[in-house]
């Protein structure tokens, strides 16, 4: 994987996947969607993995946390890292429209994971170095094959994400292979929280929420490169 830098920050080459905070308490797990929704109840630290993905693959595409995780005292962003605010995403994503891929091998592998099956025969998506820009490969990562989600996990795509969706106030993953969402450094004192979504149909966009805050995010940091 590729680090990636803008504005004198490094990008974390994946989404966050700890399941502990800073002191080494554990973060409670949500498998359930009653979980979930029980936990955000009682303002309790929360993470979740989508459905779809499962924890084998949870390191490579991160966990999803409630606001009640990142927010809490203990720490659960790693020492040195910071969540960004919405200025540093919109960079990103200003980046993300107007460079293309680095990677112009001619090259079409790539790795496929079928959420319940074991194998399966698959064409891979033939790669257009030419008119697609770093973001395209955040909607390729995920198709559709008869009623089963396909997850494929190229190295093209090299920013280490996909249109994971996000956690509903009720548990449930919402927007799967439509749109992604990251957890945003920007709070108010009306306990409003901020979020960033990158999606085919809105592409990007930010927003400062107090609904939000019962929902799950995933999360990408930051820190200051010097």
């Amino acid at each position: 994987m590729n680090n990636l830098f803008t504005n004198n920050l490094q990008w974390s080459e994946s989404n966050l996947s700890v399941t502990k905070f800073q002191n080494g308490d554990d973060i409670s797990f949500a498998d359930n969607p009653y979980k979930w929704t029980k936990l955000n109840y009682r303002k309790q630290p929360a993470y979740s993995i989508c459905p779809f993905i499962g924890n084998d693959l949870s390191p490579r595409l991160g966990l999803i946390y409630n606001i009640y995780a990142v927010m809490d005292k203990r720490g659960l962003i790693p020492v040195g890292q910071r969540l960004p605010n919405f200025s540093e995403w919109e960079s990103l994503d200003n980046y993300f429209l107007c460079c293309i891929h680095p990677d112009d091998s001619e090259s079409e592998e790539t790795k496929t994971i079928l959420d319940d099956s074991e194998s399966a025969e698959t064409e891979a998506i033939p790669y257009d170095s030419e008119n697609e820009t770093i973001l395209d490969t955040l909607f390729q990562s995920v198709t559709y094959d008869n009623n089963k989600i396909k997850i494929e996990l190229s190295d093209k795509n090299f920013f280490n994400w996909f249109a994971g969706g996000k956690v509903s106030p009720s548990g449930s993953i919402s927007e799967f292979g439509e749109s992604v969402y990251f957890w945003a450094n920007e709070f108010d004192k009306n306990s409003f929280s901020g979020f960033v979504k990158f999606s085919k149909s809105q592409n990007f966009k930010t927003e400062l929420n107090y609904f939000h805050r019962q929902e799950g995010f995933y999360i990408r940091t930051i820190q200051e490169h010097k």
